[in-house]
């Protein structure tokens, strides 16, 4: 049985914004919809971008391969100088993140 903070935060449609620093998972941001997610993530990566040089940027996903493309092709149009690729979660994150997860994923040189 899901619990009661799962509920209501499938209810508000609430997004983790996670990041991975020094070997941490941290909690970055808590949004309400996706399209808040994605708006916040590419305001984050355009903030990065003005401080880092970063190549490649991974579209990450949980079966959710259609979002992924299209989002693929927005991000493109907005940052022409970054690869964009897709990947796949593997199963082991899908488990715990959920079916239909989306994010970005990308590394910078200091």
């Amino acid at each position: 049985m899901p619990s009661v903070a799962a509920v209501i935060g499938n209810i508000l449609q609430l997004k983790l914004i996670l990041s991975f620093e020094d070997g941490l998972v941290l909690l970055k941001k808590k949004v309400r919809t996706f399209t808040k997610a994605k708006n916040y993530l590419n305001s984050l990566l355009e903030e990065q971008l003005s401080k880092y040089p970063i190549k490649e940027v991974a579209i990450v996903h949980c079966n959710n391969e259609k979002e992924a493309i299209n989002w693929q092709l927005q991000l493109q149009n907005q940052f022409p100088t970054v690869h964009f690729i897709i990947y796949p979660f593997s199963s082991a994150i899908g488990v715990h993140a959920g079916e239909g997860t989306t994010g970005l994923s990308w590394i910078f040189e200091e």
